[in-house]
């Protein structure tokens, strides 16, 4: 695990019916977290609604809170990463008067017209 030194918010979801019947979605800052945010070198593409999307993926390692995949997504200066996952690290866990870390599995989408 490297230094915790880069600061994201850590969004929330709330959902609502909106005037049309149908479900709106907003998102709401729950804290402003520091992370280990480290880039992956996997990436894929995929189709969502008819438009190519190129899906970059990433981790994050956090002081342990609860953090919810699809509840919860992480905001970095608006690069939006989906929490596909979390894990314990079990490296420092036994640091007396410190929280355990928990590692977060990313998912960043990138929409591309090509």
């Amino acid at each position: 695990m490297g230094l915790l030194n880069t600061y994201l918010k850590l969004e929330v979801v709330s959902t609502a019916v909106g005037s049309m019947g149908g479900t709106v979605k907003t998102w709401t800052t729950e804290a402003n977290i520091w992370a280990d945010l480290r880039h992956s070198s996997y990436q894929k593409e995929d189709y969502e609604a008819d438009q190519k999307v190129a899906i970059d993926r990433a981790e994050a390692v956090v002081y342990s809170r609860n953090i919810k995949p699809g509840l919860h997504r992480l905001n970095s200066g608006g690069d939006i990463y989906d929490i596909t996952g979390v894990q314990p690290v079990e490296e420092r866990q036994a640091i007396p008067g410190r929280p355990m870390f928990i590692k977060l599995l990313l998912e960043k989408k990138d929409n591309s017209n090509g």
